[in-house]
């Protein structure tokens, strides 16, 4: 836990440090031409980004230049690859030990290969994964390293040195309040007569304590939520100008530092003075934060000036010779980081009272000019990398695997030989290479590309990139390729070998980076997320109504288009089609989408039709011969207010669709989008049994008429059931795509044929596992098709033998190239 919070630490270091320096250059840029309150504005951005970890993807981020992605990349992932899979080892890569956090992921998430316009991306949902039984040469710690983790020390050092700072600051705290309560003087009433006319002044409402003690740092205001205003004595002596050497100009000067406290206490300066200082504290090992701080303070500092003079204009030279009799008392601070004062250092004194004497009124267009740069920084300074996405609870990668897919089609110029071959271009074709003499050639090179030793180098990289071998093995181009992968397919194995067949394999594919490499650690997990994928993307998996749906919902602006066919007079029907345009790309594909509703109310208003219901969406499929819920929502549905405009023809059209907000915000949501009585009569019929039941016989109905069209009338209609996973079956079904992780069938419609529109046919997979001993298990992996080549049914399968955590592929049978014959 303390390395995952420390790995979040140095992420809003370095994107606060980052914004830092973009505000620090726009100083410079701008000079004295912006007010001060906007540059108090833009080192609060800052100070946002030192403190919040959210991170909010955009296109007009900051982070999306090369440089400064490839930075947040490597603190966020470990890796400069957005797609990289060491993405919790940054610590550890950082000072050449490997982490092993890698292993312990609960959850990972692969991408299905998707059609070509842009079909919602699936997702194989796998559980954890014990590290594999062979270590790679990447694996190996470098020489002299100690057995203490050193990703682990650097966060306990950071929590010393965090803990340091705040206890520093607390003691330093209550310090001075002890201080002032132990030498305060007694108040005087011109005093409170003159703070009672200031608060006046500036419109400050709330009655302020008032300190008097002659101590260095003073005057200042200290405290947090109930600040008080400290006094030096030597202002208040006298108010006829019978004291000091300034006669008869202590009442100016006493009026011109009430002003300023109080400036600083209506403006709440003294509580960002405290988040700044724990902003500081919090990343107490980054310079640009304690710099950030300082430039924060005197920044606030001319602010207040400002906001004085704004109510005195004419009298900045008065203004100017109290702020300068002030900073000759208080050359010291009290405590820097605890009380804002009107002291400061000779450079920012010198500063404030170059700015005293330039003041006046902005020009219109310097302040829209402010308000324009506020606008923009907070725009790429407080958002991230629009690549990068990050799941609250875990690392998901949603990468489209579509650009890799289209990468290998690149032009070739007349006569240029082709690198790489589709599986229909070479049962076409007819290549003619015996096969067994390909997989010699390929196991030869391998062994050559391991054999050639760069001085027993523990970076993989190093046996690839100036081989002979390895140019070779990658000119062989797709036969060696779907070698490769049927050698990833027998076992699983990650060592050097799968390494360096996986920069082949994605050198082969177009999809290698020459600074990124494969982007993942090792290649078995480059195969788990890339490879198994592009092995089997001949096979496109569809559903039931994938060509009424197709392109209904625009992903770039979220705008959901209704079928062609939709009954748009109708109603209910269009209700029903919005709902199933609009959900069906939010969850896991299966093969029928089906949606049922309730109304409760509907009402008409200024040619506006709102419609309150209960909405419940799910994907059904065949499981184990069943045909059940296999994502969607749950049982009671969700609130749902629809807004839909009729036209003079009778159509109508969706012009808002909102649904209640989730987990806490759910109540909140709801009172939001119903009226009082029907939002309450829902918020107490949430958990309501009835209207789970009739929401469910809806989608049985819906179901059963399916499967009557299909003729599956047999089928039952059943809801969502779990399955016992074991996990000598998840260990082999995590190289394959949508094998079931149980023991049973899973039924996907596969679209071949050739050109659009081909045919959809049935495919039945089913996972096999038996127990041979306390040790081993065998399982089968057995894919059918509803269809018959030349009077044969293609079947094939694949036996596994799993011991332990190992893998070993004993026998099998792939006859799957049959179905690609179907034109």
């Amino acid at each position: 836990m303390l390395e995952g919070i420390f790995r979040t630490i140095v992420y809003m270091s370095f994107s606060g440090g980052v914004l830092a320096l973009v505000v620090l250059c726009l100083k410079a840029l701008f000079q004295n031409r912006i007010p001060a309150f906007v540059w108090v504005i833009l080192w609060l951005l800052v100070a946002a980004r030192f403190l919040l970890p959210i991170r909010i993807e955009s296109s007009l981020s900051l982070f999306n230049l090369d440089l400064l992605q490839r930075m947040e990349n490597f603190i966020i992932y470990g890796s400069e690859d957005v797609n990289g899979d060491n993405r919790y080892g940054m610590i550890d890569d950082a000072i050449g030990g490997k982490s092993h956090a890698l292993d312990d992921r609960l959850l990972q998430m692969s991408p299905v290969d998707n059609p070509g316009d842009g079909y919602a991306d699936q997702f194989l949902i796998a559980k954890r994964s014990s590290s594999t039984s062979n270590t790679s040469m990447v694996d190996i710690p470098l020489a002299g390293s100690s057995g203490v983790r050193m990703g682990r020390i650097l966060p306990l050092v950071w929590l010393l040195g965090f803990g340091m700072c705040f206890a520093f600051l607390i003691s330093a705290y209550l310090r001075a309040w002890k201080r002032i309560s132990s030498l305060k003087g007694p108040l005087n009433d011109d005093v409170l007569l003159t703070v009672d006319e200031c608060s006046k002044l500036i419109g400050l409402r709330k009655p302020v304590a008032v300190y008097l003690a002659d101590l260095p740092g003073v005057p200042c205001t200290l405290g947090i939520l109930r600040p008080r205003l400290v006094l030096p004595l030597s202002l208040t002596y006298s108010f006829d100008g019978s004291v000091g050497t300034n006669k008869g100009q202590m009442p100016d000067i006493m009026r011109y530092v009430i002003l300023h406290e109080l400036c600083h206490i209506k403006r709440c300066d003294n509580i960002a003075n405290v988040v700044y200082l724990f902003a500081a504290c919090l990343h107490w090992f980054n310079p640009m934060a304690w710099y950030a701080l300082f430039k924060f303070r005197a920044d606030v500092e001319a602010a207040c000036d400002e906001a004085v003079l704004k109510r005195i204009p004419d009298s900045k030279l008065e203004y100017g010779k109290a702020i300068l009799a002030v900073a000759a008392m208080s050359a010291r601070r009290l405590f820097l980081a605890v009380h804002t004062g009107a002291s400061g250092d000779k450079k920012a004194i010198e500063r404030r009272i170059r700015l005293i004497a330039q003041y006046g009124k902005k020009p219109l267009l310097w302040i829209m000019v402010s308000a324009l740069v506020v606008v923009l920084t907070g725009a790429i300074g407080l958002t991230s990398s629009f690549k990068n996405k990050i799941d609250a609870e875990g690392d998901l990668y949603s990468g489209n695997m579509q650009e890799i897919v289209s990468s290998t089609k690149e032009e070739k110029m007349p006569g240029e030989p082709k690198s790489s071959y589709s599986a229909s271009e070479l049962l076409d074709a007819g290549v003619t290479e015996d096969k067994e003499v390909l997989k010699k050639r390929v196991e030869a090179l391998l062994e050559k590309i391991i054999q050639e030793d760069p001085s027993t180098s523990s970076d993989a990289y190093d046996y690839i990139k100036k081989s002979k071998a390895f140019e070779e093995l990658v000119s062989l181009g797709q036969p060696a390729l779907q070698y490769m992968f049927e050698i990833f397919l027998e076992s699983n194995e990650d060592g050097l070998k799968e390494y360096i067949m996986a920069c082949a394999c994605a050198k082969i594919m177009g999809v290698y980076d020459e600074e990124r490499g494969i982007g993942v650690s090792s290649g078995r997990e480059w195969f788990y997320k890339y490879g198994k994928f592009e092995a089997q993307r001949e096979f496109q998996i569809v559903d039931a109504d994938f060509d009424l749906y197709h392109g209904t919902t625009n992903q770039g602006s979220g705008n959901v288009i209704l079928p062609e066919g939709t009954d748009k007079r109708n109603l209910e029907e269009v209700i029903s089609s919005y709902i199933l345009a609009r959900n069906r790309r939010m969850y896991l594909a299966g093969e029928k989408a089906i949606e049922a509703h309730k109304i409760y109310w509907q009402e008409e208003k200024d040619g506006i039709l709102t419609v309150y219901m209960q909405v419940k969406f799910n994907w059904f499929g065949f499981e184990n011969g069943a045909f059940t819920i296999q994502s969607g929502m749950g049982g009671e549905g969700i609130p749902v207010r629809m807004l839909l405009k009729k036209s003079d023809g009778g159509e109508y059209e969706v012009v808002e669709y909102r649904e209640a907000m989730d987990g806490g915000l759910w109540e909140r949501s709801v009172r939001e989008m119903f009226p009082a009585d029907l939002a309450q009569r829902v918020i107490d019929g949430r958990w309501n049994k009835q209207m789970q039941q009739e929401l469910w016989n809806i989608q049985v109905e819906k179901a059963v008429e399916y499967l009557k069209q299909i003729n599956r009338e047999d089928a039952p209609v059943v809801p969502y059931v779990d399955k016992k996973r074991q996990d000598p079956i998840y260990l082999v079904v995590r190289m394959w795509r949508d094998f079931p992780d149980w023991n049973g069938t899973r039924e996907v419609l596969v679209r071949i044929g050739g050109e659009y529109p081909g045919i959809n046919v049935r495919c039945i997979l089913e996972t096999k596992c038996t127990q041979i001993n306390h040790e081993e298990y065998e399982v089968v992996l057995t894919k059918t098709w509803q269809i018959k080549v030349n009077g044969q049914q293609p079947v094939s399968y694949w036996k596994y033998r799993v011991r332990n955590e190992r893998v070993q592929l004993e026998e099998s049978q792939d006859n799957d190239e049959l179905v690609l014959l179907v034109k």
